[in-house]
């Protein structure tokens, strides 16, 4: 495992109670601790049936997806819908559904120890169907960053 990163495997706390909650409770504190909900960060979404799928360079002011630019050949075709923003999850609303989903299907995923932001995760609601998964990986993450609006 990388040093800067920090892996909660919630599958594995399955039988732990509270200890789920800790580890997405304590990552949400941290992040909504650093006082700002403006940044960039690129996002690579890679699995499921749907729109979102490609690597991303993403712009959040105040908590809301302002641009979206797609970055490789999917993530291109993806950024030139109108509405791909509405299916880019903020690192707060990300955190929010984790905090939720946890409860019922475990998900995959991994904090950067430093900012609290999920760096990589599996989430699989269904788990007997084969489409319905999102996973997605966040780097280059720049707080504060000056965020175009599209």
């Amino acid at each position: 495992m990388a040093p800067a990163v920090a892996l909660l495997a919630v599958a594995s706390l399955a039988g732990c109670g509270s200890a789920e909650v800790a580890g997405v409770a304590g990552a949400a504190q941290q992040w909504a601790a650093r006082g700002s909900d403006t940044y960039s960060v690129t996002v690579t979404s890679s699995c499921g049936e749907r729109l979102l799928i490609g690597t991303f360079d993403v712009h959040v002011v105040g908590g809301v997806v302002t641009s979206v630019e797609g970055l490789d050949e999917p993530g291109r075709r993806a950024a030139q819908v109108a509405t791909v923003g509405e299916y880019v999850p903020t690192v707060t609303s990300l955190l929010s559904r984790l905090a939720i989903t946890h409860r019922e299907h475990a998900p995959e995923v991994m904090f950067d120890p430093a900012t609290g932001m999920p760096t990589h995760v599996v989430l699989d609601p269904l788990p007997g169907s084969l489409d319905d998964q999102e996973c997605y990986d966040f780097s280059d993450y720049s707080p504060g960053a000056a965020a175009a609006s599209s």
